[in-house]
């Protein structure tokens, strides 16, 4: 429903939805398909926090933890170029 409204039907029926679409706050209009990548900012603190949060017992258990957070970050960080 959301996807089609808006773009389907007679024209007196397209007419009125556009009117409720301009009605909304954000300005644009037509409902879009989304996807994950809205998220990926919100991954992104999730483990900075995760980074300013270790603690290990001893030096290289910490230095492993945040080579695995460093390395997600990456991971994240490549997914954000690549859209």
């Amino acid at each position: 429903f959301f996807l089609g409204f808006g773009r389907y039907g007679t024209p007196e029926q397209i007419a009125d939805a556009k009117k409720v679409l301009d009605g909304l706050s954000d300005g644009y209009g037509f409902f879009m398909e989304s996807n994950n990548t809205q998220l990926y900012p919100i991954r992104q603190l999730a483990l900075y926090k995760d980074k300013l949060t270790v603690d290990a017992s001893n030096a290289s258990d910490k230095a492993a933890k945040l080579e695995m957070i460093d390395k997600e970050l990456a991971l994240v960080a490549q997914m954000v170029k690549g859209f």
